[in-house]
Formats: structure tokens, sequence, C-alpha cells
């Protein structure tokens, strides 16, 4: 039997290791769908060359194509300027009663003193010399409420409440507090 065939006789177009197509590097001839020119090609192609092919399907340097500026070009075109800002003013002014304040459920008894807050952190800092207190780190540091900031709201801003920590050790302190209410 011819080397390739297997013993039944049927050969299914497999290759053995090491066995090369008969069309391996072999060009074959085709015509330029633009321009009409022949080449030779080893696969595909349908142009002759880059310029044809940019020719063909409406490629023009210097012009945007249709689709330039939209999120997403097959499903939704960008709103226009005029749409935008009567879409603004309808929005404007308008709450959700039902999912806002109290209601919310990041609710943590409204506290948006945030002047307060930043001068109650920076004397903390400065009290404890820019220094984490229970290992000593400098860097990034946090202010760490010891009594709950939503539990005690008369002592929010009080500088014996406070004390400060760095990432890793607020961290540790919160994961115990976790640990002990489960």
């Amino acid at each position: 039997m011819p080397k390739g065939i297997p013993k039944n006789g049927i050969n299914k177009g497999q290759f053995k290791k090491k066995q090369i197509p008969w069309n391996y590097g072999k060009k074959t001839e085709r015509i330029c769908k633009y321009c009409g020119k022949v080449f030779y090609r080893e696969s595909g192609g349908k142009f002759c060359s880059r310029h044809c092919s940019g020719k063909a399907t409406g490629f023009k340097k210097g012009v945007s194509s249709w689709n330039q500026g939209m999120s997403c070009s097959w499903i939704k075109k960008p709103r226009s300027i005029k749409v935008r800002k009567k879409i603004a003013e309808a929005l404007s002014g308008r709450t959700r009663p039902e999912i806002s304040g109290e209601n919310h459920y990041k609710w943590s008894g409204g506290h948006s003193r945030s002047i307060q807050k930043a001068e109650w952190r920076n004397s903390i800092y400065k009290r404890d010399n820019y220094e984490c207190q229970m290992c000593g780190k400098h860097g990034y540091l946090e202010a760490h409420h010891i009594k709950p900031w939503k539990e005690y709201p008369d002592l929010r801003f009080d500088l014996d409440n406070g004390i400060t920590l760095c990432l890793s050790c607020h961290y540790k302190v919160h994961n115990k507090k976790m640990r002990k209410a489960a």
C-alpha cells in the first residue's frame, strides 16, 4: 500500500507527522476586485494591494467614519445637545423620597459635617505626632473613633475619642470588632 494511506484503504485527508500538503507554498492566481489586475497569493485576499482595498471599501484619509462618536455603534446613537438639555431640566431638583435620607440602605445618622470632621481628624494626627499608635508607622494614616460614630453622637468630635492608626492597624481593629459581634 502507498505511504500515507491507512490499512483500511480510506484516506480521510489527515496528514501524518512531517508530511507536507500538496499545495504548500503554491500561489494561486487571483483577480483584484477593484482594479481587475491579476495577482498571486498563497491564501485569501480579494485585492491586490491595501490601496485597492481602501478604495473599494470606501475608506478616505481625513474623513471620519460613519460611527465615530457612538458609544455602541450598532445599538444607539449619541444624544444631541438639545435632547441632553431637556433631560437635564426634567431631572433637575427631582429626588426619590422612598430611597432618600433615612430610607436609604446606607443611612448612618446623617453626618455631613465634613469641615468639622476634617478639623477633628487633623487635630488627632497632630496630637499623636502623625504616627500610628499601635505600630509606630508614619505615612498613610487614618483617624479612628474609639467609641463608634453612630452609637455615640455626642462623642463624635471629642479628641479623647480619637486615635491615629495606619491602614493595616485600622483594619485589624475593625476586624476584631466584627469577630466579637459574631
